[in-house]
């Protein structure tokens, strides 16, 4: 249901593919220093970022790229067969996401003043068009509403709700091929209402990533 889940194993090709492309991204965005070096994103140091001893500047530096860097190498691993060690993983890739995805949120927000943070940064450092600011409150929407339905869709996932028959979700179970140390492996796969959930959910998390490059 999500693309941390589709690429999760490192040997995998997909898994190959997103760990190149995700973990060289970030460290060339990371390697940019961008949020000093582009004039549409420079607010100046002097404006700090509240319950933090950092600037805006800084933590844009420091919080969406790392957290995509996070994302890349901490891979998920699905609840359903997860111990504790696999616990720990699961949360230090979610802390991963919220760097990138509500870190990134936050300060592009404040900078051009969309919704809470209409007043933005108020600082004549910050050069950018009107139509620039347009299009970029405009994929800030995009990612609010997404997100909130990938979050939804992931509540509804993870736990079992009374008002959808336990038959529709998946069925996780021991492998019954295996006698020595039996694995839990996915028995049976959900039925069609769950799976068009699980599609909302990979197309909204692909959609808020795809507003957060743009």
């Amino acid at each position: 249901a999500t693309v941390s889940e589709m690429v999760r194993d490192p040997s995998d090709p997909a898994g190959k593919v997103f760990f190149c492309f995700e973990f060289v991204g970030a460290l060339l965005i990371f390697m940019s220093w961008y949020p000093t070096r582009l004039r549409n994103v420079y607010v100046g140091d002097d404006i700090k970022a509240p319950y933090m001893h950092m600037s805006w500047v800084t933590f844009r530096q420091f919080i969406p790229a790392p957290g995509m860097m996070m994302l890349s190498v901490i891979t998920t691993v699905p609840v359903a067969t997860a111990d504790l060690q696999d616990y720990f993983i699961i949360c230090l890739h979610l802390v991963g996401a919220v760097m990138m995805f509500v870190g990134y949120f936050i300060v592009e927000g404040k900078t051009v003043g969309w919704g809470p943070w209409r007043k933005g940064v108020l600082n004549k450092k910050l050069h950018e068009t009107r139509r620039g600011i347009q299009v970029r409150k405009a994929c800030l929407t995009v990612i609010f509403w997404f997100y909130t339905a990938f979050i939804i869709m992931q509540v509804v996932l993870c736990f079992e709700l009374p008002f959808i028959p336990d038959y529709m979700y998946d069925k996780w179970g021991k492998d019954p091929g295996s006698t020595i140390k039996p694995k839990i492996v996915l028995l049976n796969t959900a039925a069609w209402p769950v799976k068009f959930m699980k599609l909302l959910s990979y197309c909204s998390e692909v959609v808020c990533g795809l507003s957060l490059i743009a």
